[in-house]
């Protein structure tokens, strides 16, 4: 089910584009002194810590799980779904990310600035929609950084 949320590096990125939606999960960070391994957990809020129906923000103190040993950061940033990234980009930065297939190993994403029927962005062939997808957020973001 992890698979549905965007990757680290991406929430952090989003984080830094002002991304405040609620998110069902948040990634904390931790330091394990066991070993000077840093741990990058993707995690569900606690009903003990949080209460029932809790959604993640960007903007909420997020606690660190005392139950893991070792310093932690605590929530680096929330983790929202891939289809509440390509949203935000289209309520919040007028970008249209869309991925299409056209056989089972050939997809492609394209970025379209909302009204506009110039396309900002196309990508060449990618061979998993999962992949098209990452890369069109990816490029709405860098469009975003350039602007």
């Amino acid at each position: 089910m992890n698979n549905q949320f965007v990757t680290y590096e991406i929430a952090l990125k989003l984080k830094e584009l002002g991304f405040k939606e609620p998110c069902f999960k948040a990634y904390f960070k931790y330091t394990l002194s066991s070993s000077d391994c840093t741990l990058i957990q993707l995690l569900s809020p606690l009903v003990e810590i949080y209460g029932e129906n809790y959604l993640f923000n960007n903007n909420d103190d997020i606690f660190i799980d005392k139950s893991i040993s070792g310093d932690g950061d605590g929530a680096k940033c929330t983790a929202p779904l891939w289809q509440q990234v390509i949203d935000y980009f289209r309520e919040k930065h007028n970008l249209i990310i869309y991925v299409s297939t056209y056989q089972k190993n050939k997809h492609l994403f394209g970025v379209f600035t909302y009204g506009d029927k110039e396309l900002t962005e196309l990508s060449e062939w990618i061979s998993s929609y999962e992949e098209a997808r990452k890369s069109g957020i990816w490029k709405a973001i860098e469009l975003i950084n350039n602007k």
